[in-house]
């Protein structure tokens, strides 16, 4: 999963996030985009966007983290 380097997707100073540990629990890899790089922060932000807008297309599981991650764990497959 790629995220941005925001403080609820990583740890900045050292450790590891409650959401990179769920992740690690999942046995999903975690990308955290590069610093100043505004190409991968932007597809990462227009995911969300198109998220946030088309929303109520996607079944009430999406509506959560574990929703989320087994929608696209099983559609990635």
């Amino acid at each position: 999963m790629n995220t941005e380097r925001g403080s609820q997707f990583y740890a900045n100073k050292g450790g590891k996030s409650q959401f990179q540990k769920y992740l690690e629990d999942l046995g999903i890899k975690h990308v955290v985009s590069r610093k100043n790089n505004p190409q991968t922060n932007g597809k990462v932000e227009r995911f969300w966007l198109e998220y946030a807008h088309h929303r109520w297309r996607f079944s009430p599981s999406m509506n959560s983290w574990d929703g989320i991650i087994t929608e696209f764990t099983a559609h990635s497959a």
